[in-house]
Order: C-alpha cells, then sequence, then structure tokens
C-alpha cells in the first residue's frame, strides 16, 4: 500500500516537474526572447544615438586642429613678423582703416546634411528622403547675392576624412567616407540686433536666441583645389563657399584683405555652438573676445604671405567651426581651430582672397 502511494506521488512529481518544465520553456520562449530583443534594441538605439549625435551636432572636434597647427609651427618658425620689412605680409599697409558696425544679420547658423550611396548608412541614420543630418556650424555672408564663408570641414566629408582622419574613430573614418555633402539649412538673426560687446563677453558671456526656422538652403559653391598648394597648406585650407539658393539682396559684413590684424590686436568673433542643455533645432549667438598672437605663413604657396593667425580667446568650442573673426568691424578670418588652451587658430582672409583671385573669383569678396 505505502509502495503504491510512492509509486503514485513519484508519478505525481514527474508529471509536476514535467509541466513545470514546459511552463518554463514556454516563459523562455514567450518572455526571455522579448527581454533580449528589448535590450538589444536599447543597445542599437544607444549605439546609433551615439552615431547620431556625432552627425547633428557639429562635432567635429576643433582643439584637435588647434594641435595639428601647434604642432606644425613648434617645428619651423613660420611667423610673420609685423615690424619686419622683409616678412612683412604682402598687402599689408600702414593706412588707417575706419572700423565699422558688424552686420547682425550676415552671422549664418548651419544645419547641414550629407547623402549616400551606400543604402544601409542611408536607410539607418537617413530621413524619407535619404537626408541624413551631418553637422552643425557657423558661417558669414560676405556678399549681397548670398554668398557664405563658412569652414570647409562642415561641409565636406570627404575632405574632412582626408585632412583631418588621424584625429577621427576607425568608426567615423569608414562613415565619413561614405558620406557626400548635399545642402545646408541656413538661418540668420531677423534684424540687426544688438550684438555683445567684448566687455559683455568677457563679463556676463549672453547668448542671443535665433528666433526663426531655417528659411533658405545653400548648396556648395566653391572648394579649394590642391594646385600650387604643398600639402599641409591644403589640409588647412580650410574654408569653403556656399550660396543660398533664393535670389535676394541679403545683408552682409564686408571682408577686408588689404590689411591684416597685427599682434596685440583685439578681435571678436561671433558663432553658434550646440550645448548639452539646448534642444537641437535651437541655436543661439555666442561671443568670443580675443587678442591676436602672431600670424603665420605658409611652406610653399603661401610661403612669408599671410595664411592663418593664432589668437587667445575664451569659450571656442565645437559650433563655431566657421566663425567670423572681426577686427575694426570686418571680417578678417574664420574660424577652424579652438583648444582649451591658446592660441585658437582662424584663417586668415588674405589667403581666402588669393584662392579667389586664382579661380577669378575674387569679386565674391567685394574690393577693398
Amino acid at each position: 500500500m505505502i509502495l503504491n502511494k510512492l509509486s503514485h506521488l513519484i508519478k505525481l512529481k514527474r508529471k509536476i516537474l514535467k509541466i513545470s518544465g514546459v511552463l518554463i520553456i514556454i516563459f523562455l520562449i514567450l518572455v526571455f526572447p522579448a527581454k533580449f530583443f528589448t535590450n538589444k534594441e536599447k543597445n542599437l538605439k544607444g549605439q546609433n544615438k551615439s552615431i547620431s549625435n556625432y552627425l547633428n551636432t557639429s562635432v567635429w572636434p576643433i582643439n584637435n586642429l588647434a594641435k595639428i597647427a601647434n604642432n606644425f609651427y613648434k617645428n619651423k618658425d613660420y611667423s610673420i613678423s609685423a615690424s619686419s620689412t622683409n616678412s612683412k605680409p604682402q598687402n599689408n599697409t600702414n593706412s588707417e582703416i575706419s572700423p565699422i558696425l558688424i552686420t547682425a544679420k550676415s552671422l549664418i547658423a548651419l544645419n547641414c546634411y550629407a547623402k549616400s550611396n551606400n543604402l544601409t548608412i542611408t536607410q539607418k541614420y537617413g530621413d524619407s528622403r535619404g537626408d541624413i543630418k551631418w553637422m552643425l556650424g557657423s558661417g558669414v555672408l560676405i556678399n549681397p547675392q548670398g554668398y557664405i564663408l563658412t569652414a570647409r570641414h562642415i561641409v565636406d566629408p570627404q575632405w574632412e576624412v582626408s585632412s583631418y582622419g588621424t584625429f577621427l574613430s576607425a568608426k567615423e573614418r569608414k562613415l565619413d567616407s561614405q558620406l557626400i555633402f548635399d545642402y545646408c539649412e541656413v538661418s540668420f538673426p531677423i534684424d540687426d540686433t544688438n550684438l555683445p560687446t567684448t566687455k559683455q563677453i568677457r563679463t556676463q558671456d549672453p547668448h542671443i536666441k535665433l528666433t526663426r526656422p531655417f528659411p533658405y538652403i545653400a548648396t556648395l559653391y566653391f572648394t579649394p583645389s590642391k594646385e600650387n598648394l604643398s600639402g599641409w597648406e591644403y589640409n588647412n585650407l580650410d574654408f569653403a563657399i556656399l550660396k543660398i539658393n533664393q535670389s535676394n539682396s541679403y545683408s552682409y559684413n564686408p571682408a577686408i584683405y588689404s590689411q591684416v590684424p597685427q599682434d596685440s590686436d583685439q578681435v571678436i568673433t561671433y558663432g553658434y555652438a550646440p550645448s548639452p542643455d539646448i534642444p537641437f533645432n535651437e541655436f543661439y549667438i555666442e561671443g568670443s573676445a580675443g587678442i591676436v598672437n602672431t600670424y603665420y605663413g605658409g611652406d610653399q604657396y603661401f610661403l612669408h604671405k599671410p595664411f592663418q593667425f593664432g589668437y587667445t580667446a575664451k569659450n571656442i568650442k565645437s559650433g563655431k567651426s566657421g566663425s567670423p573673426i572681426f577686427w575694426k568691424g570686418y571680417v578678417v578670418g574664420i574660424e577652424i581651430a579652438g583648444d582649451n588652451n591658446p592660441p585658437d587658430y582662424a584663417l586668415g582672409i588674405p589667403a581666402i582672397y588669393q584662392i579667389l583671385k586664382d579661380n577669378n573669383l575674387d569679386w565674391i569678396l567685394l574690393k577693398n
């Protein structure tokens, strides 16, 4: 009798174990994979977000560009002494120029897009039209017909990889090499608002919100070729010209190439820098004030000619690439490299003018 009961209990236990096993298997099939894929989706989203942030926020680490310049200039003296007649920058005169007011409506915010012939990249990062958010950046209108001066690494992924690829991760190089610049959405202040003064920048650091959405579209008009340039000069000739597609007469800020700022001259720059505290679709004008340290020449075509200059300034960061550098109200360069440790670097207008002149495009910079 007892044996029969034990046998019955054993059989019952086996049935319970079988049922429990089946339930566990069903649970694993229905629940665990769902949880696994949910976690995997979260991981992928996190990965996409990381790359998306790279694509969407300017984001090229401009402090790396400063390191490039620092490493180059420390090996040989390419500085141009303002007091030396023999090495004085060409087209520079001692005549005094009258200061002008900076035109706030010339300060351009850029929201740039790229495309890819790689279907996987397009499907992963592109919108319904295949447009991939690529860069945020800054620029300046230098001609009333809608010509914008900005940094080339904002609008040319291929050039960015070839010139600054050593500072990109393998993933970034692989991705960027398969992107082709398409266009930039363009916006600027709705009126010529009062811009922060040098004193306000240094004491208050004010931010002026760009209130309207991006009403204009600009496409690439010109980038330099390597002809006559050394490899270093080509890789550091970080400028491009965009053209607003809509015909209009735009407010602009004149650039000056007949004179250059000298050591200890004060300069000021305005640009749009994204911040973790600011939504992606909001832009704020930020100012930076500094003092020119040294004007440098190149090592071949621009040897003993003004090429780029170093200056000390605070608050230079990603997003401000392409920001105009103002001296006495004139555009004298564009921001290309900043670091926490000065100097920061700007590409000078004389070098930009020379390249445009070589390509019969010097009319873009109005005569001065």
